[in-house]
C-alpha cells in the first residue's frame, strides 16, 4: 500500500506537471501566434512606408531636376537683360551724342545764318 500511495504520487505529480507544460506549450502557441500577426502588420507597415518613401524621393528628384532648369532659366534670362540693360545704355548715349551735336549744328547753322549779309533787294 506503501507503494501504491508512492505510485499514486508520483502518477499525480506526473499529471500535474504535464498539465503545466501543456498550458505553458498552449500559452506558448498563442503568444507566438500573436507575435507572428504583430511582425506581419509591422512587415506590411514597412513596406507601405517604404513605396511612400519612393514616391516621395521620385518627386524629390523631379522637382529637384526642376528646380535646376529653373535656375539655368533665370541665369540665361538675366543675363539676356543685363545684354539688353547694356544695349539701352549704349543707345541712350549714343541719343545723347546725336542730340548734343544736333544743337551744336542748329546753333552753327543760326550762327551762320546771322552772319550772312542780307542779299540785296532786286530792282
Amino acid at each position: 500500500m506503501v507503494e501504491e500511495q508512492a505510485q499514486n504520487k508520483v502518477l499525480l505529480a506526473a499529471i500535474i506537471l504535464a498539465v503545466v507544460c501543456l498550458i505553458l506549450a498552449i500559452s506558448s502557441g498563442i503568444a507566438a501566434s500573436k507575435n507572428k500577426i504583430a511582425l506581419q502588420r509591422e512587415m506590411a507597415f514597412r513596406m507601405e512606408t517604404e513605396e511612400k518613401l519612393a514616391g516621395i524621393n521620385s518627386k524629390s528628384t523631379t522637382l529637384e531636376s526642376e528646380l535646376k532648369a529653373s535656375q539655368e532659366q533665370l541665369t540665361q534670362t538675366k543675363t539676356a537683360l543685363d545684354q539688353e540693360k547694356l544695349s539701352s545704355e549704349a543707345l541712350k548715349t549714343e541719343l545723347e551724342k546725336l542730340t548734343r551735336l544736333k544743337e551744336q549744328l542748329e546753333k552753327d547753322l543760326k550762327e551762320a545764318l546771322f552772319s550772312m549779309p542780307a542779299p540785296a533787294a532786286k530792282k
